[in-house]
């Protein structure tokens, strides 16, 4: 089960961090960016060339110490064509270094759409009989908020293709509350109402029953929950145990990991979205770019071993 692969690396390897791929031009080391401009000048192939070499040596620098990666279709997606080329390479360097990997692609659409994405990102493509390869990754974000059902065929897809799902909930984004959060009348809360996010959640319980939890007792459809206050988290951990949360390396992550201590040490996947640009971190000033990346990652893992008791 996809689930427990993903699991076992992380007890492995004492380590639930998860490495963002959101990389730009921006953050290209000076010397790598120089020649890929002289021998490309300022093209959309030069960007794929920069974008494609330094997320496959960052991934060489790093495939030992992670179990996953997670990369955005945003931060390519700028660059036309040819950067969806570079994210396709970066999820197939990945993938022959043996990371699994989630797309942060964060689709949502009408139930018919649902499908197409499935064969893009989860499964193969078939044009009149000729099956092509597909991204065929481990993992998809995906967004409920065009409603429910847009998201049932990737849960029947993850069932059919042994593949996860993480499903947008609560974000950091500045104004994020003013959906997520907005109450709605339940029977359980007749009165004050439950926010959004929560009743997002529920769903996600309620309609991933029927896939197998596998032996941690956790389902292949998690949730991004990324709150405030610890004390926030804690209590949605008590409320939904067999859903693994993919949260975020910042905001008092000390406290926040505090809420995934003691039987629940599995419950939380915790991405990074800095490793990528280390090598301007003031921290590691005086260091080489692949090994303030590497000792950014080794930091992290650090914190998240001491948060955890691993």
């Amino acid at each position: 089960m996809i689930i427990d692969k993903l699991m076992d690396r992380i007890i492995e390897l004492k380590n639930p961090l998860c490495v963002e791929l959101n990389t730009t031009l921006d953050d290209i080391p000076p010397e790598m960016m120089i020649t890929g401009i002289q021998e490309r000048w300022k093209t959309p192939s030069a960007a794929k060339y920069l974008l494609s070499k330094y997320n496959a040596e960052v991934i060489d620098v790093i495939k030992d110490l992670v179990s996953i990666v997670s990369v955005p279709i945003a931060p390519y997606i700028q660059y036309g064509s040819m950067g969806l080329d570079a994210f396709r390479y970066t999820i197939s360097t990945a993938k022959i270094n043996d990371l699994m990997i989630i797309a942060d692609v964060r689709v949502g659409d009408r139930q018919e759409f649902s499908r197409l994405y499935v064969e893009s990102y989860l499964d193969e493509l078939t044009i009149d009989d000729i099956v092509h390869p597909g991204h065929d990754v481990d993992f998809l974000t995906v967004n409920p908020y065009c409603g429910m059902d847009s998201i049932g065929g990737f849960m029947d897809a993850c069932k059919k293709f042994d593949k996860g799902l993480f499903v947008i909930a609560k974000t950091f984004n500045e104004l994020g509350f003013n959906l997520q959060e907005m109450r709605v009348i339940t029977p359980e809360q007749p009165t004050a109402g439950t926010p959004i996010y929560q009743e997002v959640l529920k769903y996600i319980q309620s309609s991933s029953e029927h896939l197998s939890a596998g032996k941690y007792n956790i389902r292949p459809i998690g949730a991004i929950v990324e709150v405030d206050h610890p004390h926030q988290l804690g209590l949605l951990r008590k409320w939904f145990r067999s859903m693994l949360f993919l949260t975020s390396f910042q905001r008092r992550v000390e406290d926040t990991i505090a809420a995934f201590r003691d039987e629940d040490k599995l419950g939380g996947l915790v991405r990074h979205p800095f490793i990528v640009k280390a090598h301007k971190d003031s921290t590691y000033q005086g260091m080489d770019w692949k090994s303030s990346i590497r000792q950014a990652v080794l930091d992290a893992q650090k914190t998240l071993r001491l948060c955890l008791s691993l």
